[in-house]
């Protein structure tokens, strides 16, 4: 019976794995190539395995390595600040029909701001440089002649945010949510963003900041998307970009296409779904149990230089397009001195592990620890020993005050209801004991019994 259940039900309805996609997916190559990068590196970023829709969806909560962090999240349990700031902050794209599934994403400028240093890809990673490594475990991050022969290739991407640093490059809160899309996305690779506190450096700096200090370098132009799709097919369409600005092309870093409009499903018992240059959003079916509610498609997608056109997918269904806006933009230069990563983190390996981050800063100003660790109220940070209060930074993460000089760093996250539920199991074992030891000063007729109601 489950052998023709399985044939007609799963594998008729392709709801069976495939033998070849999981065996590319779970290649042991992956592994040893993200433990050389990891192993090599000595600053703390992220490292994230990055393909099409489906191999993303099968590598949501998926890590080679203990030296691995990664933004992608599948969970029945949710972080809502994290949530939240994916969704209506960062307006990420949205690939999958359940909103649970939080997909690492084809967005350069999260991909920055989230410090994913490292990709590990089949197809080349816009906005990223091959890493070539030499054969064995235990060589690191080295470069060599000798060519990888792997169809996994290890990409690097140095103007990465670390996962961890300080600044005083702050505005307030406040003025941040006063931004429009595309400029909230850009203003969190110059600034941090910090809650209102009396004496902050916020009060300094963000009185004259606007969209145009924000996402300087943006120009925004014209798309001629159709208006409506009805169709039982999907259908591709190639979309002509305006030439460039003058000032654009003089500036240097990548270039990326912002793009955001909003869908009307007509026919909302079937998803929709609008690729752009691949990368995918989709709206769930009205009564799909976990609908996405994703009713605004946003893409930022990475440009080459003399790219005129983009390939978009308008998947089948009855829907209509509105309220497109497009943008394009270079994303800013790291800078080396005085820019918003002053000052990295420097993570100790050997105490980094579990609860605990361990590690060393040397501020060179008075301003914020800032983190791309989602806030919590049981982490507890210590600061040379001495407990900081922890606050919300760029919405949604981890930070504190600090001073400028050389700080011994302590993050440790303490799980709601451990220590009840260790006081609970210690209390049940004592009452075991306690009933057994009355049992048998009682005569012992139920301690056979008992004894074997606890063996089994």
């Amino acid at each position: 019976m489950l052998g023709v259940f399985d044939y007609a039900c799963h594998t008729q309805a392709d709801r069976m794995l495939d033998r070849k996609f999981y065996s590319e997916v779970t290649d042991a190559d992956i592994g040893e190539q993200i433990s050389k990068v990891t192993g090599g590196e000595e600053g703390f970023y992220r490292t994230e395995q990055l393909g099409n829709v489906d191999e993303n969806a099968a590598n949501l909560n998926r890590i080679w390595d203990m030296g691995q962090y990664i933004s992608s999240i599948y969970s029945s349990s949710c972080h809502g600040g994290y949530q939240k700031f994916r969704k209506e902050t960062f307006q990420l794209e949205e690939p999958f029909r359940n909103f649970l599934m939080q997909s690492a994403v084809h967005n350069p400028v999260y991909q920055r701001f989230m410090g994913v240093k490292y990709v590990v890809s089949r197809t080349e990673v816009p906005g990223y440089d091959a890493v070539e490594q030499c054969a064995g475990q235990n060589e690191g991050n080295a470069r060599a002649d000798k060519k990888n022969d792997s169809e996994w290739k290890v990409y690097e991407n140095d103007q990465v945010s670390p996962i961890a640093y300080a600044t005083d490059r702050v505005i307030n809160e406040e003025a941040y949510r006063r931004l429009e899309f595309p400029c909230n996305q850009l203003a969190l690779l110059k600034y941090a963003v910090v809650q209102e506190t009396a004496g902050a450096p916020s009060s300094r700096d963000d009185g004259d900041f606007s969209d145009d200090k924000a996402g300087e370098g943006v120009n925004r132009i014209q798309l001629d998307l159709p208006e409506t799709i009805d169709s039982d097919t999907d259908e591709k369409f190639r979309i002509d970009l305006p030439d460039p600005q003058q000032n654009e092309e003089e500036r240097e870093g990548e270039k990326v296409l912002f793009l955001q409009f909003q869908i009307e499903n007509l026919k909302p018992s079937t998803d929709v779904a609008v690729w752009a240059e691949g990368i995918r959003n989709k709206l769930t079916a009205r009564n799909h149990f976990y609908y996405n509610e994703n009713t605004e498609f946003t893409y930022a997608v990475p440009l080459q230089d003399d790219q005129h056109t983009i390939e978009m997918t308008f998947g089948k269904g009855h829907y209509e397009i509105r309220n497109v806006r497009a943008y394009t933009g270079v994303l800013p230069v790291r800078e080396e001195k005085g820019g918003l990563y002053q000052s990295e983190f420097q993570a100790d390996r050997e105490k980094t592990r579990g609860n605990r981050i361990e590690g060393t800063i040397d501020a060179e100003r008075p301003g914020y620890f800032i983190t791309t660790i989602p806030y919590d109220e049981n982490f507890e940070i210590l600061a040379d020993g001495k407990r900081v209060e922890a606050e919300v930074v760029n919405t949604a993460f981890l930070g504190f005050e600090i001073e400028a000089g050389k700080h011994e760093i302590s993050i440790v996250y303490h799980a709601p209801g451990v220590k009840a539920g260790k006081m609970m199991s210690i209390a049940g074992v004592l009452m075991m004991l306690a009933v057994i030891a009355f049992d048998i000063a009682g005569g012992g007729c139920h301690k056979n019994l008992i004894l074997k109601n606890i063996i089994l």
